[in-house]
Parts: structure tokens; sequence; C-alpha cells
């Protein structure tokens, strides 16, 4: 299956769920799930399975950059499969995985969406404690 093949294979299984997902220039997918984008990477590997949720909070000094990466470190430890990390002055959420074959993400795609949103508000949570 090639890339532009599992694009349209991701498509498909949003639409099957309830979303409205596109396909983007670089031939990603894209999607909106509660008021946030999220994104399926379509890599060359077809086992690769990446769904980003970027941009989920900004960063505007150093204290706070310095915090962040400290709780996205705490939060990536304590939830599982999802990986929260910093891009320039941004945080992102990610979850990664392999699937043999690719079809076999269906299984996990609302798991890792909920893995995400359980990453992203323990995130917040810590965040906004001090």
């Amino acid at each position: 299956m090639d890339a532009s093949q599992r694009a349209e294979m991701y498509v498909d299984s949003l639409e099957e769920e309830g979303y409205r997902a596109e396909i983007d220039d670089d031939g990603d997918v894209f999607f909106r799930h509660e008021g946030g984008t999220y994104i399926i990477t379509v890599e060359e590997d077809e086992e690769f399975f990446r769904l980003i949720f970027a941009n989920f909070w900004s960063l505007d000094d150093l204290p706070e950059k310095a915090q962040a990466v400290r709780v996205a470190h705490d939060v990536t430890r304590a939830v599982k499969a999802a990986k929260v990390f910093r891009v320039k002055d941004n945080m992102w959420c990610t979850v990664e995985a392999f699937h043999d074959p690719p079809e076999n993400f269906k299984s996990v795609l609302l798991r890792s969406i909920r893995a995400i949103q359980a990453a992203v508000a323990r995130f917040a949570e810590e965040m906004r404690k001090d």
C-alpha cells in the first residue's frame, strides 16, 4: 500500500467514525476533534503510524518553557503511549506505533485520541498549579 492509498484509508476510517478528514498538500491527513486539529502523518514506512495534536499550548517566556519541558517529561512517563514535547514556542502531543498491516491502526485510533486528550489535560493541570 503506497502513501496515497494509506492517506485515503485514514480518511475513510475517520469518516466512518464521524470525523471530516482531509488530505493536505504534504499528503498528511488532518481532522478536527473537540476544537483541536489532529494530524496523521503519512510516512514512507507503511507500518509506522503517528497521530499528532500540535500547538496545544503556547509558551511565552523562558521560565514557562523550562517548566513545560519538566511537565512534559512527567506526563510522557505517566500517560501510556503519549509523548509530549516542545516544538519552538508550542507544545505538541503524539501517539506513535507500528501496525502490520497498516489497517490495524483502526483498532487503536479512538484509544490514541483518548491518550492524547489525557496527556494534554494532565499537562494543562500541572502547568496551572504554579
